[in-house]
């Protein structure tokens, strides 16, 4: 049934065919014809093509004929289906584990019918992952896996499919009526949306059979006895081998202690092999059957955890569990025992800051405490080791006992001895501190599993029992307990185990941290997801990391840096993200638990880096991306601030989830930070790998309720009030500690503490009704701390908008959360004003910032946690913007674009003969030089033919261009001046103006030049257009003859060679800095003699175009030895610096206006910078030598206008607009006004800019007049702007950003958006943009243009702030900022608001010279001035607008006369028709010319073009327009009588005529109307070259891509 359906025969119909679509999904069939499967499916296809015809098409492809998508979408299967919806792959969870296509072949065609319209239903609604109507996994998932099954199952069935009956507590797919916050729902499924993601795997993956790569790396390979003292030699052996061997043996090996072990393997739930561990493992320890290995209790170690590492500190004969915490009193033997495992180098590399020289301990027996009555960790063992009495601490009558303050590192030598009373005072120094006492004076002798002590003095002296970690109550008999809500054991290990200090004794069978894995793989028992997020965690021995207690009880452990706890629980819970299998997961999980080796201010790296050696070394998972798909938790007060850099990538690409976001890159830390910063290129955090998380704190859940009224609670916190105090901050100061909040706290107790201000709070220390004064406060100041602080997320739950005062720090979910919503940013230089900045906010945008935090607290509180007191389910949302932060991560993974250490394609040389080389050779095959003579030029017919013309025009240029020489010399006399500054630009420009020899030539000049180089040499660039070999060398001069050019554009490699383009004839229009300025007038391309094909012939022709004065290349300018991509105060920047004055004029032009730079390429990088003009496209326009005389002072000026427009995203109206991912806006120009007094002794410089919106947004033509703008808003369109506003400021310091569109209606949307995005900028990033809107429309109308002046109050205090640049008068003035204006098009509105700051900046000039009075109006004293001025204003806005919409701007007429007319609006009517007509049918020509010459399209020698034929409206529209006349000529000739007469006996025959007369016309030219604009978007004259960057899907998805 295949041929009832329509085919797709290249890689460039799919794309089209995809992109072609707007309102209906595109259904692909990929395979073949003749496949069973194929045409199984084949039958569904055509039944039901007709049926869904209106909201799907259908199309076949061949994978063999084209096989450009098998790769990129992974068609491995004999027939798949894939859906697409405006260019965006649509997922479908089919319940089969693969939503990202359709691999088997239906035969229900209901079913299918069912599908499309779900994924239709979901598309139309902006989703990217729809959920079929029918779950599939039974019926086509291979059978036999019932851990897929039950894993990847809805909730409901996974709770009852689990094995062992488990519900799922958390971190499911959400119900139905559950509402996630605006854009965290986009953010979970952005990886699925994204064509880029999903069209790369993860780097070193492989399908099915792929051989895995080598488990060593960059790593360092752990040798097993650096794990002797761990008691894991043996685990770690076979672990090392099984790693090794994995590619036949799974993940893991046998135990070396097979001997011992069961040799029954049975095959596991994951379809695996289980692997046996050692007889006895399970007595104190979990055998995990997938490596093979028995995971020991704390304390336990040995191959089948036998060997009871700390036997001495036992607090009883028969006890199982041993505490090495140095708080309490312990027997030297068990101090030396446990630091044996924490301290394997000796004192100084212990970890958990163990005390083992200061800790008291004693030694029963009278021994002395050098280690003779004590046995060493790896002799002790738990099966006949001779009892030596524990740690119980020893009665006061037992005889012989002595007390020691710890224990040296050398076993002979002595530790001062105490007395039993200093040991046992564990809190000396308090009057009312705890004293140890035996375990006979306390309850139950605490269980075994606590100390006994009592306070000193004071109420509380009698015995009581302080637990140890993992237990509580009065005799620490309660297991898996503590304090408030404290966990020990993950998720109270599912019911199947007994929590032990932390570790899960399971049930035979289950095994893990939280016994929720009995499954295991064999190696690639799975291929690895790309497109959805799994994530597997590893299980890692106690002795590489578990949480220890370093004394007694919790009192280590604070709660606020708990998060990765809180996290754990929930995401072993999370059966849609987290899976059992390493070999389908995309993301690992490494539980290092570093806060517990590190507390809020130790050092995470050591611990780290010797989990992540282990984890190398025993999995093969880290080596294959060199850890890019890994992240840990670093909850500490500075995260990853000590971690290394590039120096140790294996530590450096591990995504770090952290409470502290600084990022400085390049700058040093922070005053007062001692500990330096190894990593220089971002500081302790990258934003675009790293993940900032909120913190979790004790009763969050309840301190939202009460706020947010949950549970029927009247709510505290109303957003629609505002509190009464201005700004309120309580907590620790520490005057005399610089690092601590870098000084915000300490300046602003300076400042308010003692009640400076009425409306300010700032208190050092705690307060009574702290919740309360948050509540009552408008503002509350956010600090640092030591590192991060917990106050943004307390501020969030209480309800007061947080006042971040943390410079260069991300915060939490920034990438995710719109920050500018519901707080503000202050840099800490503005604190001084902090006060008077807060109080001009007004209320209304208070409680719109409170409104924001009503919005967004969910995503600042974590799930209630699993254990504790029963707390209100306030149903947080920490952990879903967590998983969205690494699908986000995910993303940037599969699309190669995150890390330079990931594997890039590498590009061959097409020959390895260096260019010098090959240049000769060229030069051979054209006779040496004597080719290059005219009596051989003038055959033009052998291969000689492209050597001889480049040589030409090189001969030409040689004497155009000055010769390097004299560049030498300039660069000399540029290093004397370099000290003036700015103000040696007039002077440099002299000296520019001196080496000039560029004019017209006449035949005279000619003959001198060519006697001047007369048996010499000179510099002369060759070029073979048969190959594009590019030379340049000393040759001897061309004689007379033949063509000479003015310049060389550059030069464009096609398959059939190489294309020079030369500019033939010019125009001079200005003069500046006494160099001619010119217009091209005409341009000559000069073609290779191969043939081209058809392809290349209209890229040929397009290339044309683009340099057609009169087409798409009009406004191209050039001087020979003048850069005019550079503004006045940018060239006198760069001519009084060494390095800029010594480089080429093309080496140091702005690349942004280098319009000509991707066609100078080639010449450029064969050293032919002499021969290439930087040129631009845009105006320039001169009022030369004009008269300024008033007030008794005159003045000569010459006046010039100059418009630069950027190359970046250069294109049409409608075919470009907004910006791209890096930044570069459409229709970008930078306009430069000019004047020159004095004959150029001083120069005037006003500068400002336009461009589109800066955010992702699109306008495609569909034959509307006004097409539909969509816009994609969120993360995608913040990184866009901030890219732009970043350059911008980089460039020209301040920017001041004014936006005239409309407030209402779809320009009003952009409107919006670009005002958040500029207040969340200039908030978070730099104050120094501003942000005006004015409604052009609304204030002017169509003729009140007086009304502009509400504009220039609001602008006036920027522009005196900004200035204008100003040199070669006493005091050298500089521009310090610019104006950036846009209206939607940025021409017309855009002019009018240009023209009036240039004229206030003209007006300012000629004030400070006394030519105008202060205040006075340049039409006053000057009239004609001001008309010239106008009409020069004019020109140029004509100018911008030709190049992008096609026709002059409108509003010109008041532009040139200041007054809005009745002519000047029928003007700009007849110019938007013809705006209407260019945009619709003639510029997707034009953008494919402009894409082509910009760059943004490139030539492929190793792909045909194809061009699809355009369907063409004027047929339509023809008949339609004769069938309206024909209706209106009968409707006339009706009323004149002559449409005929009625028929006899009644008037019913003339009702007829005029139906079929007048009716039925009029209702043809309806109807062939409404099918014009019904069929628009294929009938308009689309781009082929780039279509997807019109388009703002495949905008955003590239913005998110990178």
């Amino acid at each position: 049934m295949s041929y009832l359906l329509p085919h797709l025969n290249s890689g460039f119909a799919v794309d089209q065919a995809i992109l072609g679509e707007e309102d209906r999904v595109v259904v692909l069939r990929f395979g073949h014809d003749w496949d069973p499967q194929c045409m199984q499916m084949d039958e569904i296809l055509a039944s039901t093509a007709d049926q869904i015809k209106n909201f799907a098409v259908i199309y076949l492809i061949d994978t063999s004929a084209v096989p450009d998508f098998n790769t990129m979408y992974e068609l491995y299967d004999a027939c798949t289906i894939m859906f697409f919806f405006r260019n965006k792959h649509i997922m479908v969870d089919l319940g089969t584990g693969n939503n990202n296509k359709i691999n088997w072949a239906m035969n229900d065609k209901q079913e299918f019918i069912d599908i499309v319209e779900t994924v239709y239903r979901g598309a139309r609604k902006g989703r990217g992952l729809v959920v079929s109507p029918k779950d599939y996994s039974t019926k086509y998932s291979p059978a036999g896996d019932a851990a897929s099954a039950w894993r990847d199952a809805p909730p409901a069935a996974a709770a009852a499919a689990a094995p062992g009956g488990r519900a799922a507590a958390g971190g499911q797919r959400r119900g139905a009526g559950e509402v996630l916050p605006d854009g965290l729902e986009d953010a979970l499924r952005t990886f699925a949306d994204s064509p880029a993601a999903q069209a790369a795997a993860l780097p070193g993956g492989g399908g099915a059979g792929a051989a895995p790569p080598p488990p060593r790396g960059d790593i360092t390979p752990v040798d097993s006895s650096d794990y002797e003292f761990l008691g894991l030699a043996a685990e770690h052996a076979a672990a090392a081998k099984g790693a090794g061997g994995a590619s036949s043996g799974g993940a893991g090996g046998s135990n070396a202690s097979s001997a011992s072990a069961s040799t029954a393997s049975t095959a596991s739930a994951g379809g695996g092999v289980d692997k046996p561990c050692p007889a006895g493992c399970e007595a104190n320890g979990n055998c995990n059957r997938a490596m093979g290995r028995c995971e020991c209790a704390i304390g336990w170690g040995g191959p089948a955890c036998d060997v009871a590492l700390w036997p001495s500190c036992r607090l009883a004969a028969n006890a199982t569990e041993m505490w090495c915490g140095t708080w309490h009193p312990k027997s030297c033997a068990c101090v030396r025992q446990c630091a044996a495992v924490i301290c394997p180098g000796g004192p100084n590399t212990c970890e958990r800051a163990y005390d083992m020289a200061g800790a008291a301990c004693f030694v029963r027996g009278g021994a002395d405490g050098g280690g003779n009555a004590s046995a060493s960790a790896a002799g002790a063992s738990a099966a006949g080791a001779r009892w030596d009495g524990g740690s119980d601490v020893p009665p006061e009558d037992e005889p012989g006992v002595r007390w020691y303050r710890g224990v040296a590192a050398d076993p002979q030598a002595a530790n001062p001895e105490i007395t039993r009373e200093a040991a046992l005072d564990i809190e000396p120094g308090r009057a009312e501190g705890l004293r140890a006492l035996p375990l006979a004076a306390c309850p139950g002798r605490c269980s075994l599993r606590g100390g006994c002590v009592a306070h000193k003095a004071g109420p509380h002296t009698a015995p009581h029992c302080l637990c140890h970690y993992g237990y509580a109550g009065p005799a620490c008999e309660l297991e898996d307990a503590g304090g408030g809500q404290q966990r020990v054991c993950w998720n109270n290990c599912q019911g199947r185990g007994t929590c032990r200090r932390g570790f899960c004794h399971c049930e035979a069978g289950w095994w893990g941290r939280d016994c929720s894995t009995r499954a295991a793989f064999a190696a690639h028992s799975a291929r690895r997801v790309v497109h959805k997020l799994r994530v597997y965690v590893y299980d890692l021995p106690w002795q590489v990391a578990y949480q220890p207690e370093y004394h007694l009880g919790w009192r280590d452990h604070d709660q606020i840096y708990m998060a990765w706890q809180v996290f754990g629980e929930r995401f072993m819970n999370d059966t849609v993200v987290r899976t059992d299998n390493p070999w389908e997961a995309n993301m690992f999980y490494i539980p290092a638990l570093t806060y517990a080796y590190s507390s809020n201010l130790g050092d995470t790296l050591a611990h780290a880096r010797r989990v992540v050696r282990y984890v190398a070394a025993t999995w093969p998972f880290f080596n294959r991306t060199k850890g890019l798909d890994h992240f840990m938790w670093l909850t500490n007060d500075r995260g990853a601030c000590a971690w290394p850099g590039e120096a140790e990538p294996a530590l450096a690409n591990i995504i770090k989830v952290v409470h502290f976001g600084w990022h400085h890159p390049g700058q040093a830390m922070p005053e007062g930070w001692t500990a330096p910063l190894p990593n220089k290129h971002w500081g302790c955090f990258h934003p675009s790998r790293d993940i900032v998380a909120t913190p979790y704190f004790l009763g969050q859940a309840e301190t939202a309720a009460a706020a947010h009224g949950l549970g029927g609670a009247k709510p505290a916190f109303v957003p629609e009030s505002v509190p009464p105090r201005l700004l309120f901050f309580a907590g620790g100061i520490r005057h005399g500690e610089p690092d601590y909040s870098n000084g915000v706290r300490q300046a602003l107790h300076t400042m308010f503490g003692k009640g400076q201000h009425p409306n300010v709070t700032i208190h050092e220390g705690g307060l009574p009704d702290y919740v309360g004064m948050i509540r009552s406060s408008k503002f509350c100041v956010a600090p640092s701390g030591h590192g991060w602080g917990i106050r943004l997320a307390q501020y969030m739950l209480l309800g007061c908008v947080p006042v971040i005062i943390q410079d260069g720090t991300y915060q939490a979910w920034e990438d995710l959360l719109p920050y500018s919503e519901f707080s503000i940013r202050f840099p800490a230089s503005r604190l001084p004003h902090i006060a008077d900045l807060l109080a001009a906010v007004p209320d209304a945008d208070v409680a719109a910032l409170r409104a924001g935090v009503a919005k967004y607290w969910r995503a600042f509180v974590w799930p209630a946690p699993a254990r504790g007191p029963a707390a209100p389910d306030v149903r947080g949302l920490a952990y879903d913007y967590m998983i969205a932060s690494l699908a986000a991560r995910l993303q940037r993974l599969n699309a190669r674009h995150f890390h330079p250490l990931l594997p890039r394609p590498r590009v061959q040389p097409a020959t390895s003969t260096p260019p010098a080389r090959r240049a000769a050779a060229a030069n051979r095959r054209c006779s040496h030089s004597r080719c290059w003579m005219p009596a051989q030029r003038a055959a033009w017919t052998t291969p000689s033919k492209a050597l001889a013309a480049a040589a030409l025009i090189g001969f030409a240029l040689s004497r155009l261009l000055p010769a390097r020489h004299l560049e030498h010399q300039q660069h000399q006399q540029h290093q004397q001046q370099r000290a003036d500054g700015p103000a040696a630009l007039i002077a440099a420009l002299d000296a520019e103006a001196a080496r000039s020899t560029a004019r017209y030539w006449s035949g005279e000049e000619e003959e001198r030049e060519q006697q001047q180089h007369a048996g010499g040499d000179v510099e002369t660039l060759s070029v073979d257009l048969a190959s594009g070999a590019v030379a340049v060398s000393r040759a001897p001069a061309l004689g007379r003859g033949g063509e000479e050019v003015l310049a060389l554009v550059g030069a464009f490699v096609f398959k059939a060679g190489t294309v020079l383009a030369a500019i033939t004839r010019a125009e001079q229009v200005a003069v500046l800095y006494g160099q001619p300025v010119f217009r091209v007038a005409a341009t000559r391309l000069i073609t290779p003699a191969a043939p081209f094909d058809a392809g290349e012939r209209r890229l040929l022709s397009y290339l044309s175009d683009a340099l057609n004065p009169v087409g798409s290349g009009r406004g191209l300018y050039f001087a020979y030895h003048l850069d005019l991509t550079l503004s006045a105060q940018a060239l006198a920047d760069v001519l009084s610096s060494p390095a800029g004055a010594g480089r080429s004029i093309a080496g140091r032009a702005d690349r942004r206006f280098f319009w000509n730079r991707v066609m100078a390429a080639p010449l450029l990088e064969a050293g032919g910078d002499a021969f290439v003009l930087p040129m631009i496209v845009g105006s320039v326009g001169q009022l030369p030598g004009v008269e300024a005389a008033a007030h008794g002072a005159a003045v000569t000026l010459t006046v010039t206008l100059i418009a630069r427009r950027a190359l970046d995203r250069a294109g049409t109206r409608h075919w470009r607009r907004g910006a791209d991912a890096q930044g570069h806006a459409a229709n970008f120009v930078e306009s430069e006004q000019l004047i020159t007094l004095d004959g150029g002794r001083v120069v005037a410089s006003y500068v400002q800019v336009r461009g589109s919106i800066p955010l992702l947004w699109s306008q495609t033509p569909n034959i509307r007049y006004k097409p539909t703008t969509r816009l994609v808003d969120g993360p995608p369109s913040a990184a866009a702007f901030d890219a732009h506003a970043d350059t911008l400021l980089a460039r020209y310091k301040g920017v001041a950003c004014i936006n005239l569109v409309n407030q209402h209606g779809s320009e009003g949307a952009l409107e919006a958006a670009f005002a958040a995005q500029a207040r969340r900028y200039a908030s978070g990033v730099s104050a120094a943009l501003t942000y005006t809107a004015f409604d052009f429309h609304q204030e002017c109308g169509a003729t009140n243009y007086g009304r502009l002046s509400v504009l220039w109050g609001k602008v006036q205090p920027e522009f005196a702030r900004f200035g204008q640049f100003v040199a070669g008068t006493p005091t050298t003035r500089r521009q310090e900022g610019v104006f950036r204006t846009n209206c939607i098009d940025c021409l017309d509105r855009t002019n009018v608001v240009q023209g009036l700051l240039a004229r206030h900046a003209l007006e300012g000039l000629l004030a400070t010279l006394g030519v105008l009075a202060p205040g006075e109006a340049l039409g006053d004293a000057l009239p004609e001035l001001e008309r010239a001025y106008k009409g020069l204003w004019a020109d140029h806005g004509d100018a911008i607008s030709r190049q992008y919409a096609g026709t002059g701007a409108l509003k010109s007429g008041f532009t040139r006369t200041g007054r809005r007319t009745w002519g000047g609006l029928a003007d700009d009517g007849a110019k938007s028709v013809a705006r209407y007509y260019l945009n619709n049918f003639q510029d997707g020509h034009k953008q494919d010319a402009l894409d082509l010459i910009s760059g943004a399209y490139r030539v492929k020698r190793d792909v045909r073009l194809r061009f699809q034929r355009q369907a063409s409206p004027l047929l339509p529209i023809l008949a339609a327009l004769a069938a309206l006349g024909y209706a209106l000529a009968s409707l006339r000739a009706a009323a004149d009588g002559r449409l005929g007469a009625p028929p006899r006996g009644g008037g019913g025959g003339g009702l007829a005529a005029l139906g079929a007369h007048v009716a039925a016309p009029l209702l043809l030219a309806v109807g062939l109307l409404a099918l014009v604009r019904r069929h628009g978007p294929a009938l308009v004259d689309r781009p082929q070259l780039c279509p997807a960057l019109a388009q703002t899907a495949a905008v955003a998805a590239a913005a998110a891509a990178k």
